[in-house]
């Protein structure tokens, strides 16, 4: 039986979003094509790479750069999912957070450009969260991933990195019970299903 618990604690600690760097081993058209198939330096092949990566729903591994208790995350343009060993947590974000935290990052990046001293991005997260935890679930329940996606990530966090992080198209709840298990997947209208 999965109950909702509150998280407000969890996604204080939980929400920390380090920026990263992918190499991306696949592209939607040829290295400077755009869709028509004429040259437009390369600006169609990153329009479509970005597209794509924006409706994909991902589930990547933790190798140091997120939170220790996050072992999954997948990102949504209005929320995530952390995999966590006691459950899922899903995020929401207020859509009108999400936009006001993009205008002031166009801010920033104007300001740089224009040679202002650089200031941190300050962003007030509004959504709601709820953990999807098994009540009374085995103790030898396991957190699997299944279906790696070919791409590699590198995240670069300060004085610390990342390498070789790997993602997966479904994260698995194995033996939450006496022969039951729950897999969390994308749908094909791309939101995020699961199945016991």
């Amino acid at each position: 039986m999965a109950v909702a618990v509150g998280a407000n604690a969890q996604l204080a600690q939980l929400a920390s979003r380090p920026v990263h760097v992918a190499e991306q081993a696949h592209s939607s058209f040829p290295l400077g094509q755009g869709r028509d198939g004429g040259h437009d330096g390369g600006v169609g092949d990153l329009d479509a790479l970005l597209h794509n990566y924006d409706e994909r729903i991902e589930f990547v591994e933790n190798k140091g750069q997120f939170n220790p208790a996050v072992l999954y995350k997948a990102d949504f343009p209005l929320g995530q999912a952390l995999a966590t060993r006691e459950g899922l947590l899903m995020k929401a974000y207020d859509p009108t957070a999400v936009q006001k935290r993009q205008e002031e990052g166009m801010r920033l990046e104007q300001e740089q450009h224009d040679g202002k001293p650089w200031r941190p991005l300050v962003w007030n997260e509004k959504g709601h969260g709820w953990l999807l935890h098994f009540q009374n679930a085995l103790p030898t329940m396991r957190v699997d991933s299944r279906d790696a996606h070919e791409e590699v990530n590198n995240y670069f966090l300060g004085g610390k990195q990342a390498l070789g992080v790997h993602s997966y198209q479904e994260v698995w709840y194995t033996g939450v019970y006496r022969g039951i298990d729950v897999r969390y997947y994308p749908a094909a209208d791309g939101s995020l299903e699961y199945d016991v």
